[in-house]
């Protein structure tokens, strides 16, 4: 059976832990957060409607940077992601500090007990969910984890893009999914032959009225918003959002 795209991840993550990077954005940054992601979570949490401290979940966490920086802060939690490799990475990075780390499907979290978290975070994964159902189910299940009122923290990418100038920059896009050239891409769902090489479905970029509409369906309400629309310097554009738990997930 074909696996999802995003578990490719795996693969990405063993590279990275054989160049001996400790985190996603080596080296293309000096920082393992990006600025901006780390203001925008700062700017959440100092909201009247935001909780201060308790337990967080990220999703998507990748080596987990942003869950220590907040364990620096007083937080408790657990970061999930659907790569052992990092996994194993984001364990050794938080030695000592009594963070949970579990490999899994961030689509899948229906075996998770409800309403135990106050925080939960998209580890900048969201957009690399290509399927909308997936899309569906890893809103709805973020929502299940957080106790009402809890808060969750999006950080992704999205629709306008600039698609001539984007691809003349990075890869083809079709359907509002980017595809990137992968020589072992036809064992994912999705894979297809683009001017006569496999590529695969790496990124989603959906409009981002449609994320908040999601959002909002999947019992997830937008508190604070924030759009940086694609330009001539940038053709992707990017969205934050700020939301709260309400009702019944």
């Amino acid at each position: 059976m074909a696996k999802k795209a995003y578990a490719y991840h795996e693969t990405l993550y063993r590279h990275l832990a054989a160049s001996g990077a400790r985190s996603w954005n080596e080296p293309r940054m000096k920082r393992a957060i990006e600025p901006g992601v780390q203001a925008f979570i700062e700017d959440v949490l100092a909201q009247p409607w935001a909780p201060k401290t308790g337990r967080a979940i990220e999703l998507g966490c990748g080596t987990a940077p942003v869950l220590r920086w907040l364990h620096s802060k007083g937080w408790r939690g657990e970061g999930v992601d659907i790569s052992s490799t990092a996994i194993r990475m984001a364990r050794r990075e938080a030695r000592g500090t009594g963070l949970v780390f579990t490999p899994g499907d961030v689509t899948l979290l229906g075996d998770r007990p409800a309403s135990t978290f106050d925080l939960a975070l998209d580890g900048r994964c969201h957009h690399c969910l290509t399927e909308p159902a997936d899309r569906a189910r890893f809103f709805a299940g973020a929502a299940r984890l957080l106790r009402s009122g809890g808060a969750f923290i999006l950080s992704t990418m999205c629709a306008p893009l600039l698609k001539r100038e984007f691809e003349a920059l990075h890869h083809p896009v079709a359907g509002g999914v980017v595809f990137t050239p992968v020589a072992d891409a036809q064992g994912y769902r999705g894979a297809k032959r683009i001017r006569g090489k496999w590529h695969l479905p790496s990124q989603a970029l959906v409009a981002w009225p449609a994320i908040l509409k999601l959002m909002r369906k999947c019992g997830l309400e937008p508190r604070l918003i924030r759009l940086n629309l694609a330009h001539k310097g940038d053709p992707l554009s990017y969205l934050s959002v700020g939301a709260t738990r309400v009702g019944a997930a």
